[in-house]
């Protein structure tokens, strides 16, 4: 899995409150077809992505997924400290 890295994390937390921004979110889901939905409440979505830090290292991680990849063109900075870099068993994943 390939993920964002930075040893900076207000570099990451300001990220991913500029890709919540550019998408949309929050965001109230849509209940569609017949069956029974969940509450309007429990059906929000609060963000994007979350920044995860390393069990032991001060090191911080973001998705680096299409939708994020998709807004970099569009303007979206992504910060200097930030690398994509696919993430090892050091992560817990």
């Amino acid at each position: 899995m390939t993920e964002l890295v930075s040893g900076v994390q207000a570099d990451l937390t300001t990220l991913a409150a500029n890709v919540d921004a550019r998408l949309g979110y929050p965001s109230n889901g849509v209940n569609i077809g017949g069956g029974i939905h969940a509450a309007p409440a429990q059906s929000r979505t609060i963000r994007h992505g979350q920044v995860i830090r390393h069990p032991t290292l001060s090191q911080w991680r973001y998705p680096w997924d299409q939708r994020v990849q998709d807004e970099v063109p569009r303007g979206l900075n992504i910060p200097p400290s930030a690398t994509p870099t696919v993430l090892d068993g050091t992560w817990g994943i």
